[in-house]
């Protein structure tokens, strides 16, 4: 899920319906894929919007009809809907509004080859790698501070989970959203070394902050937010690589346990003032962690310098 804090905005490739009058948890929630559409964020045209999405609530809610106005037949999704056991007229409908993000995510972009966070000659000089890895860190954390002023962690933040959407008003052609913020994914990696999630062959045992060894719950904080950001500006830095990808998790645990689990130490070569800012989000030390928004201010001294 993106977040929109007057730079996130929402478009629509997901719908979620429920069936009942009131909130039903998360088991009882069955997600319809629908045609992506992008519009504004705050857009007061959204019940509009969502009966263009669905193509025609004829079967559903009078909407349509008390228009004045013939309903439009109905769209699959909206006929998928319409299959939900249990959904009936008047009934609650939960929609999820999500941004189609086309163009992967962080990950693959930083193993890529040319990477835009890596000069690469003439064409793609150091200035401008250094400006797009400084604008995509500046993306993921005005996305943390949104979450974390709303008195919310990510608490997944890794970077397959970091998508990227197409802009046309960025030189890099894209823009940085968070996704799947919430999700269990690191959460039941630190509970279980040896299951299905453990570090044993992912890259994202990086994104665990050492105390979550300890305390699994631990990485819904904004302090685990901010060490899996730090985690994500090495990637950028490295051109796609993270420490730990083959690591026994049994003795990455033995190593948080003892305060020996260290993050590894900033990568020489083009981005070496990025360093300090680094080196601050990876501190063993959750209560020494920056929060989004001092990040914020550094990236913001960081671009001027360069």
């Amino acid at each position: 899920m993106t977040h929109h804090d007057g730079v996130y905005r929402y478009g629509a490739s997901t719908v979620a319906a429920t069936a009942g009058g009131e909130d039903p948890p998360p088991a009882g929630m069955t997600e319809v894929a629908a045609d992506a559409l992008a519009y504004p964020a705050a857009a007061p045209q959204l019940p509009l919007l969502l009966e263009q999405l669905f193509g025609g609530v004829s079967e559903l809610s009078p909407l349509s009809a008390d228009r004045g106005r013939p309903a439009p037949p109905p769209s699959p999704a909206h006929r998928a809907l319409g299959s939900v056991p249990g959904l009936v007229p008047g009934a609650r409908v939960t929609v999820s509004v999500m941004e189609h993000c086309l163009l992967g995510n962080l990950y693959s972009l930083s193993r890529s080859r040319p990477s835009p966070f890596l000069a690469a000659g003439p064409a793609w000089p150091l200035p401008t790698a250094q400006a797009a890895l400084l604008r995509t860190a500046r993306d993921v954390a005005s996305g943390l501070q949104a979450l974390h002023a709303a008195g919310a962690a990510h608490g997944a933040l890794h970077p397959a989970n970091v998508l990227l959407a197409a802009s046309h008003t960025e030189q890099l052609g894209f823009v940085a959203r968070l996704a799947d913020a919430g999700s269990a994914t690191l959460e039941d990696m630190a509970a279980d070394p040896w299951g299905p999630l453990s570090p044993r062959g992912q890259p994202w045992a990086a994104s665990l902050a050492p105390e979550a060894y300890a305390r699994p719950r631990a990485v819904h904080t904004p302090q685990a937010d901010m060490y899996a950001y730090g985690m994500l500006l090495y990637l950028m830095a490295t051109g796609g690589e993270l420490p730990w990808r083959r690591a026994r998790p049994e003795l990455l645990r033995r190593a948080a346990a003892l305060g020996e689990l260290e993050a590894p130490a900033w990568p020489p070569g083009q981005h070496g003032h990025l360093a300090p800012l680094y080196a601050w989000c990876v501190d063993p030390d959750p209560s020494r962690r920056p929060t989004a928004g001092q990040v914020l201010e550094a990236i913001a001294v960081l671009a001027q310098g360069l």
